[in-house]
């Protein structure tokens, strides 16, 4: 018998003399000190926005924290500032400067109020996708993480703190990725059909239980496709898991269901760092998904959601 609970799913100058043309003598000669870096590419466009983004959205969320609700506000800001220094750095898949760093103002005609905010994430929202899409490995999942916070940002009540960006871990292949994936997922199948159980047949709790049910199976499939189509191994469900928390009632259905998303999303992470170009949007939006769903269900969004925690 296996143990269904969210430790279990969570089991990465140059010394010298300038000539100066013209003079008649030499620049004086520097020794010591360290060489001068080799500058360095500005970023790409699909970069340069996202910055621009998350630069606004993290300075009108400082600028909300001032009303209600200030501490989500401060933490939603503290959350775009640790993307902006993600984004800023040459590795932006790298370990992170400490803190998230100063939040800049934005300008007077960026974003105004929190419907503004909402807008803007939900365009942000395509627009990581699509960069996404557009590459491969761990930049992949930078910008699926973006996407997936976009679409949860707005509906999260809490966050996790602002740390330093957990690794990926042992790198792996796509097919260690799916065939763990497609484990997770048996075991959170299980785990939902047992969170449906107290729920009352026909109410909204148990319709939006069974549709998100519907698509995990349907997910667990699409997996199930990748590997039996190149003619590897299925790992088959356990015959039974045993379940740490009862859900004896709705909230303790909405508990198991909550730790069972953000138990599995890392492991779409690493399903989406990868991914070849067939299967990603697969992976990509499977992330979202998860990440949204957790989060509807009381879950504290992650900064970097996808990536692994402890």
């Amino acid at each position: 018998m296996s143990t269904l609970s969210r430790r279990r799913l969570l089991a990465a100058a140059a010394l010298g003399t300038l000539p100066l043309t013209g003079c008649t003598w030499s620049s004086p000669v520097v020794r010591g000190g360290p060489p001068t870096p080799p500058p360095q590419p500005p970023p790409p466009p699909e970069v340069q926005d996202a910055l621009r983004t998350e630069q606004a959205l993290a300075a009108v969320a400082r600028a909300l924290a001032d009303g209600p609700d200030g501490a989500r506000w401060t933490a939603l800001a503290d959350a775009h500032a640790a993307h902006v220094a993600g984004l800023a750095q040459p590795d932006r898949t790298g370990p992170l400067p400490a803190g998230p760093g100063p939040t800049p103002e934005a300008p007077a005609d960026a974003l105004a109020d929190e419907e503004a905010w909402r807008s803007t994430l939900g365009g942000a929202r395509g627009r990581y996708r699509d960069a996404a899409l557009a590459v491969s490995g761990p930049p992949a999942l930078l910008w699926a993480s973006l996407s997936a916070f976009a679409a949860a940002a707005p509906q999260a009540r809490a966050l996790q703190a602002v740390t330093d960006r957990p690794g990926l871990g042992t790198a792996v292949t796509d097919v260690e990725a799916a065939t763990a994936l497609l484990t997770a997922l048996h075991m959170v199948v299980h785990g939902y059909q047992l969170a449906l159980v107290p729920l009352a047949l026909g109410s909204s709790a148990d319709e939006a239980a069974r549709a998100r049910l519907d698509r995990l199976l349907g997910l667990r499939d699409a997996v199930t496709a990748v590997l039996s189509g190149r003619g590897l191994a299925v790992p088959a469900a356990a015959a039974d898991y045993d379940v740490e928390l009862d859900p004896g009632d709705q909230a303790g259905s909405a508990t198991l269901r909550r730790d069972l998303e953000l138990a599995l999303v890392p492991w779409v992470g690493r399903w989406v760092a990868a991914a070849p170009d067939g299967d990603r949007a697969v992976a990509v939006d499977a992330l979202v998904e998860s990440t949204t769903v957790a989060v509807g269900l009381g879950g504290a969004l992650a900064v970097w959601p996808g990536w692994e925690v402890g």
